[in-house]
């Protein structure tokens, strides 16, 4: 189908960019033009993308919330940028964030882990040996995080993760979202604590300014 007759079925069919939302493509040229990655450091050894705002953060929830399932590339491509811009070892590996049974039974699917395997594509194409592992998994069910304040964050996550299987390579955790810091953190508890060397962990956003409590 061609570009021309995707945009009149889209119209039709009453569909919207998920980026700025205006009627036609599910992804429009103005917010490919526009969303690109920016990778910053949001705390020492933690990258993000881009911040978590505007067009990046629309097109975030459409991909967790309303199912938007092709912009997995674009989400690959921003976390690859990230990578990249941390300057990594040659040789490591990929630990996706664990997700919730929630999680799974609403989506439908482990979406990060999905991208990160999206992810290994574009960084061995910049000559590097990399592979994902789900190393950690949840020893309990977390609660929503959404609406909890940076002291309930920390305390649903805390303990919630155990070390699944031991990585002898160097680890990037990865994650979609980075606000307080809470989840990363215990990822990176859980990892160290089994003795696996933790390179930085890195996400597709954060918010910003950086937030005190992300070490804690």
């Amino acid at each position: 189908m061609s570009m021309l007759r995707a945009g009149v079925w889209d119209l039709l069919l009453g569909v919207q960019c998920a980026g700025c939302g205006c009627p036609g493509l599910t992804w429009c040229r103005e917010c490919e033009r526009l969303v690109v990655p920016d990778p910053f450091e949001v705390e020492t050894g933690v990258w993000a993308s881009g911040e978590w705002r505007g067009r990046l953060r629309a097109a975030i929830l459409a991909w967790k919330l309303g199912h938007v399932a092709h912009l997995d590339h674009l989400f690959a491509w921003h976390l690859a940028a990230a990578i990249v811009a941390l300057n990594p070892p040659d040789s490591f590996v990929l630990v996706p964030v664990p997700s919730t049974w929630r999680s799974r039974r609403e989506r439908g699917r482990h979406l990060v882990g999905d991208v990160c395997r999206e992810v290994v594509d574009l960084l061995e194409q910049q000559g590097l040996t990399v592979h994902v592992e789900h190393a950690v998994k949840l020893a309990r069910q977390t609660k929503d995080q959404s609406g909890l304040s940076a002291r309930d964050r920390a305390g649903n996550v805390r303990g919630s993760m155990v070390l699944r299987r031991f990585v002898s390579k160097p680890v990037v955790i990865v994650d979609d979202i980075v606000t307080t810091g809470s989840t990363v953190s215990e990822m990176k508890r859980v990892l160290m604590g089994g003795g696996v060397e933790v390179v930085s962990c890195v996400s597709i956003a954060a918010s910003s300014p950086h937030l005190n409590d992300f070490s804690r």
